[in-house]
């Protein structure tokens, strides 16, 4: 005869919970231990390779005017390769450390006029009969719209008549939903990560400028309003960004 399970009792609840609070904390000084790593250890000699990269330029230049020919050129081609791939992993790492302080750093949510916010980021919407308030951090909203729009722009200002374009709707009660939309370059959408990692790229780097990161921090901040961003994409014919965000309570 199977013997019923023991009783678990408040105090076992309690220990359950000391354990679960603990290895969060843990892991939390874990997370603020690789921050400090990026921000510092990591960033020391990359201030190192980018402060000798200008004496090695000069020394280079130096002997190429001595030595001129085929490997004087390729010197210098592989010295501007370098210096190029040293800006870069500047950039990513600060927005890595971007993205980190934008996932733990705590929210401060009110009612916000999204309507406004786009308005003063020069989006191009049409200005609304009443205000379209979200339940949101301002800064972050900015950040995510910042994000999405910089990407708009970005993508589509090749295009010889190029196109943005922000609406706002009310598809669900209690939900507004904002698109973006482009007439960019486009990307082919079955290529891309739903998990939204960093450095994710659709494009190739001698085509845009950036590091990849711009939807990863957008997707983080929306999702910890409970919000959802999705993207609809095929190459050569835009992209549209959908956030679907909780109306203010």
């Amino acid at each position: 005869m199977q013997q019923p399970a023991p009783a678990v009792t408040a105090a076992d609840l309690a220990q359950q919970l000391a354990q679960s609070q603990q290895a969060l904390a843990q892991l939390q000084a874990s997370h603020d231990g690789l921050l400090r790593a990026v921000s510092h250890d990591l960033r020391a000699p990359l201030r190192h390779l980018t402060s000798f990269a200008p004496l090695l330029r000069e020394a280079v230049e130096q002997l190429a005017s001595a030595m001129p020919g085929e490997a004087a050129d390729e010197a210098q081609e592989f010295l501007a390769t370098m210096e190029q791939s040293a800006r870069k992993m500047g950039r990513m790492l600060e927005r890595l450390l971007q993205l980190a302080h934008a996932i733990k750093q705590p929210l401060a949510l009110q009612a916000v006029d999204v309507g406004a916010m786009l308005q003063a980021c020069a989006a191009p919407v049409q200005p609304l009969a009443e205000p379209v308030l979200l339940q949101a951090d301002p800064v972050a909203l900015r950040t995510v719209l910042t994000e999405l729009l910089g990407n708009a722009n970005k993508f589509s200002a090749g295009r010889p008549q190029p196109q943005v374009q922000v609406q706002l709707s009310m598809p669900a009660p209690q939900l507004w939903q904002i698109a973006i939309r482009d007439n960019g370059v486009g990307f082919d959408a079955t290529r891309m990560d739903t998990a939204w990692p960093p450095f994710q790229r659709m494009h190739r780097d001698s085509d845009f400028d950036g590091v990849g990161c711009g939807l990863a921090l957008a997707h983080r901040l929306a999702q910890r309003h409970g919000a959802r961003l999705q993207l609809q994409a095929q190459p050569g014919e835009g992209c549209t960004a959908v956030l679907a965000w909780p109306a203010a309570i």
